[in-house]
């Protein structure tokens, strides 16, 4: 196990270890693992529109590279991220900060050191550390499950004309999968290699794990508009959430500038959902 990834299951087991004061220390630490250049890096994007959201960024907001202020309201997009807010919904209802994980803990932490539960001397303290932690962690799983309209997956009869149709469009769309995960898994490796240029604000970084989760994007929906033989539905959506699910964790990390406790826990979801490949293709390939 290389450094990098060491580095993300060390930042994990330190939120279930640590009292809340130390944590502080720590995560200040790690953080700055993240984020800190470790030499001068080079400007690889543009900010065409001058909003101070750099082009690469820019896909991942959803936003539009030449237009500075995408919803409209009045703020560049690049003060809206900075200042925790959706650069795509008009203000004021627009916040993220429920979103970031990072802001979770802090804004918990903070509050049960005001009154009393996270102080040391406290006799609820490791229960308290727990409920935290626990809240976190769920939250941060929760914030992995995609949302599947299910009224837009499309069923046939339960023919034998249409389950070998189903068999044709359904096995190209696994090939595809299965090529994007193989590179990735050979990948990620190298590509965690890229935060000791600049931790997870590396351009390159972002970037790579953006395009990452726009591969399975693309995988995903091209799942969801294949008709699928009545019968086989729930696998077929099973698959396509399993698809998805790799799409939140690339997308976890290419934020992870942002929001490193949730980058954490993505990385551990996906060494997870590796884990769990040989059964969900094989319930798959059941059909």
């Amino acid at each position: 196990m290389t450094t990098k990834i060491k580095v993300f299951f060390i930042f994990l087991a330190v939120m279930a270890v640590v009292s809340v004061s130390s944590f502080f220390d720590i995560f200040s630490g790690v953080k700055a693992i993240f984020d800190e250049p470790v030499e001068p890096l080079a400007v690889l994007d543009s900010d065409t529109d001058h909003d101070g959201l750099p082009d690469s960024e820019e896909s991942y907001w959803d936003t539009d590279f030449e237009n500075p202020d995408t919803d409209g309201d009045g703020f560049l997009d690049g003060e809206e991220v900075a200042s925790r807010h959706d650069p795509t919904i008009p203000g004021p209802n627009d916040s993220l900060v429920d979103a970031n994980l990072t802001e979770k803990v802090a804004n918990l932490a903070l509050g049960g050191l005001l009154e009393g539960s996270l102080k040391l001397d406290n006799a609820s303290f490791e229960t308290s550390v727990e409920s935290l932690t626990l809240s976190v962690m769920d939250d941060g799983l929760v914030s992995f499950i995609p949302e599947i309209d299910l009224s837009q997956i499309k069923t046939n009869a339960f023919t034998k004309e249409n389950q070998d149709i189903y068999y044709k469009q359904a096995s190209a769309i696994l090939e595809k999968f299965i090529k994007a995960l193989y590179q990735e898994a050979g990948e990620i490796d190298s590509k965690l290699g890229l935060m000791d240029k600049g931790g997870m604000a590396n351009p390159k970084f972002i970037e790579y794990f953006l395009s990452q989760r726009k591969i399975f994007d693309s995988i995903a929906k091209e799942g969801m508009q294949i008709t699928v033989p009545s019968d086989w539905s729930s696998r077929h959506v099973s698959f396509i959430d399993y698809v998805l699910q790799f799409s939140e964790v690339n997308e976890s990390l290419a934020q992870g500038k942002d929001d490193p406790i949730r980058a954490a826990i993505g990385f551990n979801l996906f060494i997870s959902l590796i884990e769990d490949f040989p059964t969900v293709i094989g319930t798959f390939a059941e059909n």
